[in-house]
């Protein structure tokens, strides 16, 4: 079955990325191919042993949006290791509308604030939430 592309048009569609990996994922993406990517995370307290812990997670666990022309970046973002497969419905690749990402990102900044990356950076401050090194 060959796939519709939309050839020529420059648009949001939405991949799959191996489980708990979208993120890093949406950054090889746009690192490797120079592509405007959106991988929507929450942000929240989680109950813990340990006590309160930030966490974060993404919002449509296992995908990702990805803004490109399908006919000139299918085989490139496919080559991503980390990318399992672009979704479709049947032959035909849906696109996802601008106006449902700009809402949803709209939405989550309403909700809440922007997550940063979790990695840590160098020179970064940290704190030690457990373990023999707790509060330094």
């Amino acid at each position: 079955m060959e796939l519709n592309l939309n050839l020529g048009t420059t648009a949001w569609y939405c991949w799959q990325a191996q489980p708990k990996r979208e993120h890093r994922t949406a950054e090889l993406v746009k690192i490797e191919c120079g592509l405007e990517t959106y991988c929507p995370r929450l942000r929240y307290d989680k109950k813990t042993v340990r006590g309160i812990v930030k966490w974060v997670e993404p919002l449509f666990p296992g995908y990702l949006f990805v803004r490109c022309d399908l006919g000139e970046n299918l085989r490139r973002i496919l080559s991503i290791g980390a990318i399992t497969r672009l979704v479709t419905a049947g032959s035909h690749a849906p696109i996802v509308p601008d106006a449902f990402i700009d809402g949803l990102r709209e939405r989550l900044e309403l909700v809440q604030n922007t997550v940063d990356d979790p990695e840590l950076k160098p020179e970064q401050e940290v704190t030690i939430a457990f373990g023999p090194f707790r509060q330094f």
